[in-house]
């Protein structure tokens, strides 16, 4: 399982090599912080107790991702095509995001295996009209391997719900 900060840059973080106790993960200040920096966790799995420890521990900047969750509502830059769920709704946004065309300009690490992923996802349109992704597990068998490289850029795309941490943060500093 991979957990995404995103920050000014990105850094994933393989937490099988890490104990499961947070405490020792040691997700310091210095990534959870300092505003706007997210910690986006997928809390299918393994990710939960990640994410209900960080939340214990009062680090107001851990996004739960919930990839299989409704994308209603969210569209491409375009505002043309509308998504199956949230993990197809993801993918486009990394294709929005790199199209040249959009002018993000943006900068993706030297990885092989994260450009393997992300060159082997298939997607096609559902009789609805919604895009969806294909299932994980496909992927899985073409490339041999899951695609943790692709799912940890993937969730830094997740919406983020503001208002609830800054709720909490107001709570806090009182």
């Amino acid at each position: 399982m991979f957990i995404t900060l995103s920050l000014r840059k990105s850094y994933s973080f393989d937490l099988s090599i890490f104990s499961v106790s947070i405490i020792k993960l040691k997700l310091s200040s210095s990534f959870l912080y300092p505003s706007p920096s997210y910690a986006f966790i997928d809390t299918i799995g393994e990710g939960a107790g990640v994410y209900s420890r960080l939340k214990e521990l009062n680090y107001l900047n851990a996004v739960s991702c919930k990839v299989s969750e409704s994308a209603k509502g969210y569209t491409d830059i375009t505002r043309q095509y509308q998504f199956a769920n949230m993990r197809a709704y993801l993918h486009w946004c990394i294709r929005d995001w790199l199209n040249p065309k959009n002018n993000f300009n943006p900068c993706l690490p030297n990885n092989d295996k994260l450009l393997q992923e992300a060159t082997e996802v298939k997607w096609k349109f559902q009789s609805d009209g919604k895009i969806i992704i294909e299932p994980k597990e496909e992927l899985k068998k073409r490339i041999g391997r899951s695609p943790d490289y692709l799912d940890a850029l993937a969730n830094s795309f997740y919406p983020i719900k503001k208002q609830v941490d800054l709720q909490r943060l107001a709570r806090l500093s009182q």
